[in-house]
């Protein structure tokens, strides 16, 4: 981009779309890297992350999006692979979401969780009360009355089957917020 350029100033519209495509295109380029995973790389996708949090945060005040900058929507899956599909989905839908692979430190009851069943079934107690106490979507690849009872003793607003109706999902994610749940 050339800084120096005697053209207008863009918009508050068109330059956080140019950066959100920005943001996105180093993301998608740093997860095509063909090496190992290692500390790095690691910290460089959690850190873009965070920054496409931010940047939607941001877009959610000056744009004033819906669903946006109102909610953090966590998405905790023990498969790192599916929590970064589900949360980029979400965010294609407009929500401001997060993957991770446990419960991050930063989680409040303001937060919406979205959580596989037998990752919550596994979290220390002090992780799992937190997480409780946002209502959290719970999903599983389970079927059957065992895992929906599950699901509703850990205080689960909604239950879903994997794979996800994004949809559906993401209607649910905004009743919730629309109702004040958490």
């Amino acid at each position: 981009m050339d800084t120096n350029s005697s053209h207008s100033h863009p918009s508050a519209r068109e330059a956080l779309h140019q950066l959100r495509a920005t943001l996105a295109r180093m993301k998608a380029e740093l997860e095509l890297l063909e090496c190992p995973h290692n500390e790095a790389t690691t910290w460089l996708s959690i850190t873009m992350d965070e920054a496409l949090a931010h940047l939607a945060l941001v877009e959610g005040v000056v744009l004033d999006h819906p669903g946006r900058g109102a909610r953090r929507v966590f998405i905790i899956d023990d498969d790192e692979r599916m929590a970064r599909l589900t949360s980029a989905r979400l965010q294609q839908l407009g929500f401001n979401s997060t993957a991770h692979t446990v419960p991050p430190a930063s989680l409040t009851d303001r937060d919406q969780v979205v959580i596989d069943l037998s990752l919550l079934l596994g979290l220390p107690r002090r992780d799992r009360i937190a997480v409780m106490a946002c209502q959290p979507v719970v999903v599983s690849g389970a079927v059957g009355a065992e895992a929906a009872r599950s699901a509703r003793q850990l205080a689960a607003s909604a239950f879903l089957i994997k794979p996800v109706d994004y949809a559906e999902l993401a209607q649910i994610l905004r009743d919730q917020a629309r109702e004040g749940i958490p």
